[in-house]
């Protein structure tokens, strides 16, 4: 497969905001990325970009401007950043939205004016980038790529929220996790495995952590929610901290080994990358390729035609009880 072929890395040329070498060759297939441990290119561009997910969005760092080959002179834009009033700095992220013209300093002249309506233009473009996607694939990168630079703020739709925890968190992201998510969809869990779901303040189940099961603290999404003002979308596979005395009073599952508690009772989460079960089964082979053939080639239970509304439906029987106060 050419390097040039992924329709993300095509759009984002197109639009002037070509990608890093390194998203390039993920989203092209490169054989060092299409290996038994990293799955496909597709999924190591997932884990690439959670590293940044997984940052505070900071007005004044301007490091996960390296997802792209070429977007500015950083050194430029902190002399501009330098420069203007403090209220300025901290909307830097949202100058599509509202470039701050007048807090702009006369220290910084015509020049700094250009280079903020350059940015404010930039910022423009990549906003509206995921709607002129086709594949559903491309638009989950895109989208999550779009909030790392420009993160959510009042336009939450609802979604949970939770910190991202703030250091690595001791659970891997191998190509199997998928494994224990299929088999629990069709309602097979190990002996000694247990499934605990994790719910709002609404008691709607937002995740699903795997207990003796692989790693333990691994966790598939069941509905959109934000990270660092980034929305991750269902079926996404994140660590979960939590202090192990909220199980001490958290609500038995109606019918598997397990629990169930709160999103606002876990300390914080790391997304580790996007699961196959994040794609519709119709498009999963297309975007994972080698990752998916995979898990047809190791007997993965229907890995081709699961769905995570088989998850969702599950966890919705299982938090049956009402909460304890």
């Amino acid at each position: 497969m050419s390097l040039s072929e992924h329709e993300l890395v095509d759009q984002f040329a197109a639009a002037g905001l070509p990608l890093d070498p390194t998203l390039v060759a993920m989203l092209g297939e490169h054989p060092d990325h299409r290996t038994p441990r990293r799955g496909s290119g597709f999924t190591q561009a997932t884990r690439h970009l959670a590293a940044r997910v997984n940052e505070p969005r900071a007005a004044r760092d301007l490091d996960d401007l390296a997802l792209f080959a070429d977007w500015h002179d950083p050194s430029t834009t902190q002399r501009i950043l330098a420069s203007l009033e403090e209220s300025a700095i901290e909307t830097w992220r949202h100058w599509h939205v509202a470039p701050p013209t007048a807090l702009i300093p006369d220290a910084i002249g015509e020049p700094g004016t250009e280079i903020i309506a350059a940015e404010a233009e930039r910022q423009r473009r990549l906003a509206t980038l995921a709607d002129q996607l086709e594949r559903e694939e491309s638009r989950l990168l895109a989208q999550i790529i779009i909030a790392t630079i420009l993160p959510h703020r009042g336009d939450r739709n609802g979604w949970a929220e939770i910190a991202a925890w703030p250091e690595r968190l001791e659970v891997g992201s191998c190509p199997t996790a998928e494994k224990w998510f299929l088999e629990l969809a069709h309602g097979f869990v190990p002996r000694k495995g247990r499934c605990n779901f994790i719910v709002d303040n609404d008691d709607r189940p937002l995740l699903i952590e795997k207990v003796k099961m692989g790693d333990s603290h691994s966790c598939i999404s069941l509905a959109p929610f934000l990270l660092n003002g980034v929305c991750l979308p269902p079926g996404s596979l994140l660590a979960v901290a939590y202090p192990e005395s909220i199980l001490e009073n958290a609500p038995a599952n109606a019918q598997l080994p397990g629990q169930w508690f709160r999103l606002s009772d876990c300390s914080g989460m790391r997304m580790l990358r996007l699961t196959t079960l994040s794609v519709s089964p119709g498009n999963r082979q297309r975007a994972f390729s080698s990752h998916f053939e995979a898990q047809q080639a190791e007997g993965l239970l229907a890995p081709d035609d699961t769905e995570l509304s088989q998850l969702d439906a599950i966890a919705e029987r299982e938090v049956a009880c009402p909460a304890t106060p």
